[in-house]
């Protein structure tokens, strides 16, 4: 990471701490265990939500995956601008992840084979969480995976509140990385 994009990074911090839900951008360790599930299919597209200053961005890449296979959705401009920057052939949206159908639908896209979520889950209230995974559930394929990570390493919220997925996701993996500031936990999930 340049110090450019960790300057960007604590610029914004302080001024929507919730909503960034770290203190400081993720390391290339969690960045790879996000991406590790990634399945690497000709024509798939794959989102990512919450790019920020563009590791786990970086590691799809470095996955193998096309930049033409990759939309980034990001709801902060600067961060935004930043992604644009680095990865100008990538499809990057400046909008919320709350409104993926919506997002993805203006550009010509129903259906995605895999999301990539950094977004701090924690930080938001159940219903609004509940409305995240039915978004996540309309786009993403039968079949398709979904990555999330979160901070909490022994509190499986996802998997112990099975309300949550609603019977339309089934736990695939998880991993703790140890080697992030603070160390998070991936969590991955098959669309049933």
């Amino acid at each position: 990471m340049s110090a450019h994009e960790l300057l960007k990074f604590l610029t914004l911090l302080p001024r929507a701490p919730a909503q960034i839900g770290a203190i400081v951008p993720s390391s290339r360790w969690l960045a790879k265990a996000m991406v590790e599930w990634i399945p690497l299919e000709k024509h798939g597209i794959v989102v990512e939500l919450g790019g920020g200053t563009g590791a786990i961005t970086r590691a799809i890449l470095n996955r193998g995956l096309h930049q033409e296979q990759l939309i980034v959705i990001e709801k902060f401009p600067e961060f935004t601008t930043l992604l644009r920057r680095k990865h100008p052939n990538i499809r990057v949206i400046e909008a919320d992840a709350f409104e993926l159908r919506s997002v993805l639908a203006s550009i010509g896209i129903t259906q995605v084979h895999a999301i990539i979520s950094s977004l701090p889950l924690r930080n938001f209230s159940c219903s609004q969480i509940q409305k995240l995974i039915e978004e996540i559930a309309q786009v993403l394929v039968v079949g398709g995976l979904w990555t999330q990570f979160g901070y909490h390493l022994y509190d499986r919220t996802l998997v112990k509140r099975r309300e949550f997925l609603n019977g339309k996701f089934r736990m695939i993996g998880t991993k703790i990385v140890w080697l992030n500031l603070p160390p998070a936990r991936v969590c991955a999930f098959r669309r049933i």
